[in-house]
Protein backbone atom coordinates (compact mmCIF):
# COMPACT_ATOMS: atom_id res chain seq x y z
CA UNK A 1 0.00 0.00 0.00
CA UNK A 2 2.86 2.39 0.76
CA UNK A 3 4.50 1.83 -2.62
CA UNK A 4 1.21 2.58 -4.38
CA UNK A 5 0.81 5.78 -2.41
CA UNK A 6 4.35 6.88 -3.25
CA UNK A 7 3.87 6.18 -6.96
CA UNK A 8 0.45 7.80 -7.30
CA UNK A 9 1.77 11.37 -7.60
CA UNK A 10 4.44 10.59 -10.25
CA UNK A 11 1.95 8.50 -12.24
CA UNK A 12 -0.57 11.35 -12.09
CA UNK A 13 2.06 13.86 -13.28
CA UNK A 14 3.12 11.54 -16.11
CA UNK A 15 -0.50 11.03 -17.18
CA UNK A 16 -1.23 14.77 -17.10
CA UNK A 17 1.93 15.44 -19.12
CA UNK A 18 0.94 12.84 -21.69
CA UNK A 19 -2.53 14.36 -22.05
CA UNK A 20 -1.03 17.85 -22.39
CA UNK A 21 1.46 16.68 -25.03
CA UNK A 22 -1.31 14.91 -26.94
CA UNK A 23 -3.33 18.14 -26.96
CA UNK A 24 -0.34 20.10 -28.25
CA UNK A 25 0.39 17.41 -30.88
CA UNK A 26 -3.20 17.43 -32.14
CA UNK A 27 -3.67 21.20 -31.85
CA UNK A 28 -0.48 22.17 -33.73
CA UNK A 29 0.30 25.57 -32.17
CA UNK A 30 2.62 26.41 -35.10
CA UNK A 31 -0.36 26.82 -37.43
CA UNK A 32 -1.95 30.29 -37.29
CA UNK A 33 -5.71 30.24 -36.64
CA UNK A 34 -5.52 26.55 -35.74
CA UNK A 35 -7.87 24.72 -33.40
CA UNK A 36 -6.18 25.93 -30.19
CA UNK A 37 -7.73 29.04 -28.62
CA UNK A 38 -5.88 32.34 -28.95
CA UNK A 39 -3.71 33.22 -25.98
CA UNK A 40 -5.16 36.17 -23.99
CA UNK A 41 -1.79 37.96 -24.14
CA UNK A 42 -1.70 37.55 -27.92
CA UNK A 43 -5.33 38.65 -28.25
CA UNK A 44 -4.98 41.73 -26.02
CA UNK A 45 -1.42 42.88 -26.67
CA UNK A 46 -0.56 41.25 -29.99
CA UNK A 47 2.61 39.61 -28.63
CA UNK A 48 3.46 36.00 -27.91
CA UNK A 49 3.83 35.07 -24.25
CA UNK A 50 6.38 32.51 -22.96
CA UNK A 51 3.58 29.93 -22.84
CA UNK A 52 2.96 30.35 -26.58
CA UNK A 53 6.63 29.81 -27.32
CA UNK A 54 6.73 26.82 -24.96
CA UNK A 55 3.84 25.12 -26.72
CA UNK A 56 5.47 25.64 -30.12
CA UNK A 57 8.79 24.43 -28.67
CA UNK A 58 7.19 21.25 -27.33
CA UNK A 59 5.40 20.64 -30.63
CA UNK A 60 8.66 21.00 -32.55
CA UNK A 61 10.52 18.83 -30.05
CA UNK A 62 7.90 16.07 -30.32
CA UNK A 63 8.37 16.18 -34.10
CA UNK A 64 12.15 15.92 -33.78
CA UNK A 65 12.92 19.46 -34.97
CA UNK A 66 15.49 20.53 -32.38
CA UNK A 67 16.48 23.75 -34.17
CA UNK A 68 12.89 24.98 -34.40
CA UNK A 69 12.35 24.05 -30.75
CA UNK A 70 15.40 26.12 -29.76
CA UNK A 71 14.17 29.03 -31.88
CA UNK A 72 10.73 29.03 -30.26
CA UNK A 73 11.97 28.81 -26.65
CA UNK A 74 15.65 28.03 -26.00
CA UNK A 75 15.37 28.41 -22.23
CA UNK A 76 12.36 26.09 -22.14
CA UNK A 77 14.29 23.55 -24.19
CA UNK A 78 17.12 23.60 -21.64
CA UNK A 79 14.56 23.21 -18.84
CA UNK A 80 12.98 20.19 -20.56
CA UNK A 81 16.44 18.67 -20.94
CA UNK A 82 17.11 19.15 -17.25
CA UNK A 83 13.73 17.69 -16.31
CA UNK A 84 14.39 14.61 -18.43
CA UNK A 85 17.85 14.24 -16.91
Amino acid sequence: AKLGARLSAPVLVAAASAVGCAGIWLGDPTTPNGPLPTCPTKALLGIDCPGCGSMRMLYSLMHGDLLAAARFNALGLVAVGLLVW
